[in-house]
């Protein structure tokens, strides 16, 4: 891979010019979002008003002097545009004033512009773009992913999904969250779960990622199966918010839409009943909960490697035994005889007997009404 280069200099005023005009283009698709802070904000400004240098700003020229990528500088153009933009205030707490702050447009700032012509040329700047920022590990885990792969079927399917308002609507995620693609990571963690089920997490999504012959026509389909499991769940989440349950953490959610997704004969008001009682089973699941190991067991395979393919089974199957159990009889007369030994500890735990149970299609389960209120 060959790339031309200048090494050049321009006044800030100059940058904020071709930024504001359209000239440069500060998300190409390998980019990432806008990430900093407000506090590394006022540190970059508070480095320009003690005259120190700043690291250089790449720059791709796509169209010959008129139009740029910004490969590496967005977070530092937009701190810079913000605070012109009077957005915020810099370390000393005041907000920039063009009558006693206007040197800050003659700041000069190191510029190399990089004018490649290759075939491969979209390709070579994205390699470009991971090296530069992958050194010194100043990018996350989505956003090399996205560096690497964007517009591949897979990277372009993940960001349509984080994109949806079905996605959106689930509120999984806070916008630092998103911001730092955690979405986006997630979002191919579920996706390769409905490819090839059950797995450890980095290690089949990084094999996803790397197979070069999945096609678009199947991202398509993928995408189809994806927003069925999700339509499901929204549909419960229109009842009990998956955003006020423990369920909205991604350990939860990726055993509920593997539970979802591999239950598709359940009907809708019966996945509903069952919903209900993960719901109301939600504030006694913990690790320090003593007093039920499969409320436990649960917890800890929440939090301790968590993304083992054994802990994802061990979370399975914790849904199986509670929700699909079909034993008339699940507890025994002590605990030798149980024909369901986790959902009779369950049982035992919140004081039910099998004449509790209620018949749910060909399942008999717990009725969670007579289960604790649910509480935000």
């Amino acid at each position: 891979m060959t790339i031309d280069f200048e090494i050049t200099s321009w006044p800030i005023s100059r940058l904020v010019e071709l930024t504001t005009s359209g000239a440069i283009n500060l998300r190409p698709s390998y980019q990432r979002n806008d990430i900093w802070t407000t506090p590394a904000k006022r540190r970059l400004i508070g480095t320009i008003h003690d005259g120190f240098p700043l690291p250089t700003f790449f720059l791709h020229e796509t169209v010959a002097n008129e139009k740029y990528d910004m490969v590496d500088g967005q977070q530092r153009t937009r701190a810079i545009m913000g605070y012109l933009d009077r957005s915020f205030k810099d370390e000393i707490g005041k907000f920039y004033d063009s009558s006693t702050d206007a040197a800050i447009l003659n700041y000069p700032i190191p510029v190399t512009i990089i004018r490649s012509r290759d075939v491969d040329d979209e390709s070579s700047i994205r390699e470009f773009y991971y090296r530069v920022n992958n050194f010194g590990s100043r990018l996350n885990r989505p956003e090399t992913l996205k560096a690497q792969y964007a517009n591949t079927p897979l990277q372009v399917l993940v960001e349509q999904i984080a994109e949806s308002e079905w996605w959106e609507e689930l509120g999984l995620f806070t916008d630092a969250a998103q911001n730092r693609m955690a979405d986006l990571d997630f979002i191919a963690e579920l996706l390769t779960l409905l490819r090839w089920g059950i797995s450890d997490k980095k290690l089949q999504v990084d094999k996803f990622y790397n197979d070069t012959l999945f096609t678009e026509d199947e991202a398509i389909s993928l995408g189809v199966k994806f927003n069925a499991v999700i339509y499901r769940i929204i549909e419960l989440s229109n009842v009990i918010p998956i955003s006020t349950t423990r369920y909205k953490q991604r350990n939860d959610f990726y055993t509920l839409f593997h539970w979802v997704n591999s239950n598709a004969e359940i009907g809708q008001e019966d996945l509903l009943f069952m919903y209900q009682i993960l719901v109301r089973v939600d504030k006694d699941i913990s690790p320090s909960n003593d007093e039920c190991f499969p409320l436990q067991d649960y917890a800890i395979n929440c939090v301790s490697q968590s993304n083992s393919k054994n802990a994802r089974e061990g979370r399975n199957e914790f849904f199986r035994a509670l929700l699909q159990n079909t034993s008339p009889t699940p507890m025994g007369m002590d605990s030798a005889q149980d024909e369901n030994p986790t959902l009779a500890d369950v049982m035992r735990f919140y004081h039910q007997t099998n004449d509790h149970l209620k018949q749910v299609g060909p399942y008999r389960l717990l009725d969670p009404h007579q289960l604790p209120p649910f509480t935000e």
